[in-house]
């Protein structure tokens, strides 16, 4: 028997990994959470699959800062001075316990020396996993946009960085 509440938990932390990986900095750990997984913008169309691929989308449109203000995102101690809250999570698992799905808010806050703290964003995500010898990993996630966005200048690139 499955036992469910343990999937949604360990599911539960994978989800709040990635917010923290991002907004510690930890691209590389971000790539890794996200390593088998597709990301899917449909307002955009944008769609990226796989580790390298996600990574790459992170580093050219999120901001990082350092002391003196922007800066390579894999300088060490870099980040995007956010905070991604995820709320109103809800988590199916299959009767098998091998894939699962969940559907949650996040809002965006940010702040930084010249930019007092607040929401910057709230978007919805859409999640899809799979478990391979018992471990949850994510197979999809879907953004879907809120058409109101707060003041997002000091967190994504209008036009994509390049290195």
């Amino acid at each position: 028997m499955v036992d469910k509440a343990e999937a949604r938990h360990e599911i539960t932390k994978l989800i709040n990994a990635y917010s923290r990986a991002l907004d510690g900095g930890d691209l590389m750990a971000v790539g890794e959470l996200l390593a088998h997984c597709t990301i899917k913008v449909p307002s955009n169309g944008l769609e990226v699959h796989g580790s390298e691929a996600i990574r790459r989308m992170f580093e050219e449109y999120t901001i990082f800062y350092d002391d003196d203000g922007p800066a390579d995102p894999y300088k060490a101690g870099t980040h995007p001075h956010t905070s991604h809250v995820v709320g109103n999570l809800e988590i199916d698992v299959d009767d098998e316990g091998r894939h699962a799905s969940s559907k949650a808010y996040v809002t965006v806050f940010q702040a930084r020396p010249d930019f007092p703290l607040q929401p910057i964003f709230r978007n919805r995500y859409h999640d899809r996993f799979e478990c391979v010898d018992g471990r949850w990993r994510f197979v999809e996630r879907v953004e879907i946009l809120d058409e109101f966005q707060g003041n997002i200048e000091h967190h994504l690139y209008k036009v994509p960085r390049t290195r």
